[in-house]
């Protein structure tokens, strides 16, 4: 059977620029990059490889690289992947135990406390754990209000993670014709 994994590439710097989905010694491997990526290379030196999470299945893998994609772009970082990862069809659900294993899935010692933190929240399942409020959502067609504790209320009414994460941390009022309004409690 064939181990799936996550991996990312860091600058020696320090900053990550790549992740990727890979098998064998996919990750390792320079061969067959894009042109961007390559000229990170070539500016900063070889990349330190990091294996952050192995997966029983092709599409786990894809999903997670899908996930990391999407959270490392919203926290600002510029990576070299030219798309946003994973061929899996739009709109998947996983399932407990995998939800369960992106949980614990490594991200390495490069990321800092405040990147940990906003991964865990953007990650499908996951409160996060400085949000101790409600968010009010706000049907515009027909002015219906329902009330969400926590982030993983609001996944589970249908809201994607990237939508959940911007909403906890108020970078978002309005999604998919909802206005939403974050309640802290203190």
């Amino acid at each position: 059977m064939t181990q799936f994994y996550t991996y990312a590439h860091y600058k020696p710097t320090g900053g990550i620029f790549y992740v990727g989905k890979g098998n064998g010694k996919r990750a390792h491997s320079f061969i067959g990059r894009n042109l961007y990526w390559k000229r990170i290379v070539k500016k900063y030196g070889n990349p330190h490889v990091e294996i952050l999470a192995n997966w029983d299945t092709e599409q786990d893998a894809f999903d997670h690289e899908k996930l990391l994609i999407s959270c490392f772009r919203e926290m600002g970082h510029s990576l070299a992947n030219i798309t946003d990862g994973g061929d899996g069809n739009f709109g998947f659900k996983h399932s407990v135990a995998t939800k369960e294993k992106i949980s614990k899935a490594h991200f390495g010692k490069k990321l800092s406390e405040s990147e940990k933190t906003a991964i865990g929240i953007a990650k499908i399942g996951n409160k996060n754990p400085s949000f101790k409020g409600a968010i009010i959502s706000t049907n515009i067609l027909t002015g219906n209000q329902q009330t969400f504790v926590g982030a993983k209320e609001l996944h589970n009414f249908g809201f994607d993670h990237s939508a959940v994460y911007k909403c906890v941390n108020k970078k978002l009022v309005s999604y998919k014709g909802h206005i939403f309004k974050r309640i802290d409690k203190e």
